[in-house]
């Protein structure tokens, strides 16, 4: 569950992700046929690092994520070359590119 407010940036946000605690490496070797398989990669950063690593390390396919947080913003930053697309909010926008936004009129 999300809350937005008057600017559309999210207030509030409530979600229990403890499940990716699951998506192992091991996991993904595993299912690598799978992934092998596909045209993209889409991961959240709540993946623990080791799959994070593994993902971005051993497939090439293009990689997409939304860094859902600026917690998580921090754990993909040293990636972000690695990273094809991403659709940060302002706040996380600022941190991976270290520019501040003072113009609302860009976001």
């Amino acid at each position: 569950m999300q809350i937005f407010d008057n600017k559309n940036d999210m207030h509030m946000a409530l979600c229990d992700m403890s499940i990716n605690k699951n998506i192992t490496k091991d996991y993904l070797i595993k299912n690598e046929n799978v992934l092998k398989n596909t045209k993209i990669i889409f991961f959240e950063p709540s993946l623990p690092d080791e799959t994070i690593k593994y993902l971005i390390n051993n497939f090439d396919q293009k990689i997409y994520l939304v860094p859902l947080s600026d917690e998580y913003a921090r754990k993909i930053k040293p990636y972000i070359n690695e990273i094809f697309a991403i659709k940060p909010n302002k706040i996380e926008l600022q941190f991976l590119s270290e520019i501040k936004i003072n113009n609302e009129d860009l976001m």
